[in-house]
């Protein structure tokens, strides 16, 4: 039986580049380089071994002299040799997802968050971001997640994401399967809540913080795609 060497160069650089052709969750750094031989071209990735996520590279990393040691975001240049100069078929696909950057998402490592932010005035908020292969509205459950997407929504285009009211007890929750879970955190924009008799009993976000709003979600939403 043939077999296919594969020789890596670890590299050090500063700053992570982001022209890569797709991030991923993954298990391992294994899992990462068989992500990459499944690629037709790829000469690097990046594993970060704190978070196990996969970074995967078309281009050949530039090694900086001045750069510091980083052993928990690891980088390598991959010979692949001749024998890997296409994608290696026999190798399993992923059990994991990966993030569709080439449908529009995009990915914040800090979060292991992949997202989307899109408009529609033809159907729910939720069932859009189902129908483009997403998982559900962004879940926005900490204030550092707020201090990230928040700045995100232009002007006063707030956008919608995860949370409901419950109409009985004025409780907010996320709904799964059917269940209700306390929502472990709200940062509220000043003056909100405003509508709990006008039945606003959804969520939305922009730059000052979240505010109740009408569920017809027919207008701005962050789509969450889970790994």
């Amino acid at each position: 039986m043939a077999t296919a060497e594969m020789t890596f160069h670890l590299v050090q650089i500063n700053t992570l580049p982001t022209n890569f052709i797709t991030v991923m969750k993954v298990g391992s750094l294994a899992d990462c380089t068989h992500a990459c031989m499944r690629q037709a071209a790829c000469e690097a990735i990046a594993f970060s071994v704190l978070y196990l996520i996969c970074y995967v590279y078309q281009d050949t990393f530039q090694s900086d002299p001045s750069a510091l040691v980083d052993m928990e975001m690891l980088k390598y240049n991959l010979n692949r040799g001749i024998q890997c100069t296409g994608p290696i078929g026999s190798i399993p696909g992923p059990a994991f997802r990966i993030c569709p950057m080439s449908n529009g998402y995009s990915y914040e490592l800090t979060f292991n968050v992949c997202y989307k932010r899109l408009y529609s005035t033809n159907r729910s908020g939720k069932d859009t971001c189902i129908q483009e292969g997403g998982s559900d509205l962004l879940t926005v459950d900490s204030q550092e997640k707020q201090d990230f997407f928040g700045p995100l929504v232009p002007g006063i285009e707030y956008t919608y994401i995860r949370g409901d009211r419950i109409p009985a007890t004025g409780e907010w929750a996320y709904w799964e399967e059917g269940t209700t879970r306390p929502m472990p955190f709200i940062d509220w924009s000043p003056g909100q809540p405003n509508g709990a008799t006008r039945g606003q009993d959804c969520m939305a976000l922009d730059s000052t913080g979240q505010h109740d709003a009408p569920c017809n979600h027919w207008y701005y939403f962050f789509c969450e795609y889970h790994l």
